[in-house]
């Protein structure tokens, strides 16, 4: 989708017994983004943060990477960050110096992000729901212990009060910078991220406590099952709400956020479900929904047990509700 001017066009629908096609025929026409009466706030709130996000058409046309200058070296970073705005405005600065990224949306997801895939640098918002920057980067150092790698941490954080810095090194970060984030600090921050490993030392070895496969794994962590756990609670009910209100995009979004936990479980066949919904919700389809959330709803049951299981496991093993 690319914005050529800063008037982008949103139908306006109601109610259609063939909602589908409609919305099918909106999008062939050119349309953005759809509504249907009554809107809905929350939808509307988050069209508005996705829109203010796209400020570069060519770089939105088909993921075109820019060509990294002369003086740059190309880098993989993850950008964890729970806000739509400023989450774009660090990955399209990123970008232009022809940086590869990733982008996590809480602390969990980076925690993850960082146990599945190397990544050279880390930008983490001190300030996220559900595991906060600070939590993460300490649950990312414990998990490295015992092993040479050590990914840099730069924390983002927009309070900038006295003795902030202090306390985001403290938890284990390497950098710190202020927002709002400005091109010059950016570049200042990466230059002091240290060389990156050779190609062979980069493929030698796995992943920090990972799987055999180089995954990370979640079921080993006492701290990691109780948030899936909690993220299985959350995701269950604001799907039912989402349902319930008629809101695609807020089906979409939870949706989403609840087959990324599953899949990090490995529980593939519930993570497959939560997909389906998800593309509901993407395609403006609910009628079918109910039907697969109903399914959804049998399998994390089977969830629920999966995770409470590995959990007294480890509290037979010694490990503390609450700990890693």
């Amino acid at each position: 989708m690319c914005i050529r001017d800063r008037n982008p066009a949103v139908a306006l629908m109601i109610s259609a017994p063939d909602r589908a096609e409609e919305v099918a025929r909106c999008r062939s026409m050119g349309f953005v983004e759809y509504f249907l009466k009554p809107i809905d706030p929350k939808r509307l709130l988050a069209l508005v943060e996705q829109l203010a996000g796209y400020d570069s058409c060519d770089e939105l046309e088909e993921e075109k990477v820019v060509e990294p200058q002369d003086a740059v070296v190309a880098r993989r970073f993850l950008v964890a960050e729970d806000s739509p705005i400023s989450r774009k405005v660090v990955v399209n600065l990123l970008k232009r110096q022809g940086h590869e990224v990733m982008t996590a949306a809480n602390g969990m997801e980076a925690v993850m992000a960082v146990g599945r895939r190397r990544f050279d640098g880390v930008f983490m918002d001190v300030n996220m729901p559900d595991m906060d920057g600070l939590q993460a980067t300490n649950l990312i150092r414990e998990r490295e212990q015992g092993s040479e790698r050590h990914v840099w941490i730069i924390a983002l954080t927009a309070q900038a009060l006295n003795g902030d810095r202090e306390r985001c090194l403290a938890a284990g970060m390497d950098d710190y910078l202020s927002k709002p984030i400005r091109l010059p600090e950016l570049s200042e921050a990466i230059q002091r991220i240290p060389a990156p490993p050779t190609r062979s030392e980069a493929e030698g070895g796995r992943i920090f406590n990972g799987s055999a496969s180089g995954g990370f794994d979640v079921l080993g962590s006492m701290r990691l099952i109780e948030l899936a756990m909690e993220e299985v609670v959350r995701g269950r009910h604001q799907i039912a709400e989402s349902i319930a209100k008629n809101s695609a995009i807020e089906l979409e979004n939870s949706s989403h956020r609840l087959k990324g936990v599953l899949q990090q479980c490995q529980l593939n066949k519930e993570a497959e479900l939560a997909g389906r919904l998800e593309a509901f919700g993407r395609d403006g389809c609910l009628v079918p929904a109910t039907e697969v959330f109903a399914a959804l709803v049998k399998g994390l049951t089977r969830v629920d047990d999966v995770l409470e299981n590995q959990r007294q496991k480890l509290i037979q093993t010694g490990a503390e509700p609450g700990s890693d």
